[in-house]
C-alpha cells in the first residue's frame, strides 16, 4: 500500500528533477489508492451490516487493538524519517518505495485471492489493479533510468 508520507520524504530528499517528479506522481497516487481502499472498507462494512441486520460496533478489544496499531504506525513514521535520511541516492529512495509497494501488492494479492464471503471483489480488484499499475510505473521508470530495483 503506497503511503504519501514516504513519497514526501523521498521528494524532499531527491536531487534529480526526474526523480522528484516521479515522487510527486507517487504521492498523488498514494492519495488515490487511499480513496480506493476507503471505498473497499466501506463496502465491506455495509455488507456486514446488511448481513447482520445491525450497525457494526467495535468491541473494546478491537478498539484497543486499533489504538495500538495507530501508536505503532506513528512510531514507524518517526523511524522512517530517520531511515530515509540515511539513503544516499535518488536510486536508493526509489528502491525503498518500490520494495515497500511491491511487498504490499504481493501481500494484498495473496490475502484477497483466498478471501471468501463478503469481500467486494470488484473493489478489491480495483485496488489491486491500481497497486499493480503503480509497481509497473516504478519498474518502467527504473528501467529507463537504469536503476536496479533488486538488492541481489
Amino acid at each position: 500500500m503506497l503511503d504519501r508520507y514516504p513519497c514526501e520524504l523521498a521528494l524532499a530528499q531527491a536531487k534529480a528533477e526526474e526523480f522528484r517528479e516521479l515522487f510527486r506522481v507517487l504521492a498523488a497516487r498514494a492519495d488515490e489508492e487511499q480513496r480506493l481502499r476507503a471505498d473497499l472498507s466501506q463496502a465491506l462494512l455495509d455488507e456486514r451490516e446488511r448481513r447482520d441486520g445491525k450497525p457494526f460496533n467495535l468491541t473494546p478489544r478491537q478498539q484497543r487493538l486499533i489504538t495500538d496499531f495507530e501508536r505503532d504506525a506513528e512510531e514507524a513514521r518517526r523511524s522512517m524519517k530517520t531511515q530515509f535520511a540515511q539513503l544516499p541516492t535518488d536510486a536508493d529512495l526509489l528502491r525503498a518505495l518500490y520494495l515497500s509497494e511491491k511487498q504490499a501488492f504481493d501481500l494484498d494479492s495473496r490475502l484477497w485471492r483466498d478471501r471468501k464471503g463478503n469481500l467486494n471483489h470488484t473493489l478489491a480488484q480495483a485496488v489491486l489493479d491500481f497497486s499493480k499499475d503503480t509497481v509497473g510505473m516504478i519498474e518502467k521508470f527504473a528501467e529507463l533510468h537504469r536503476v536496479r530495483l533488486a538488492l541481489f
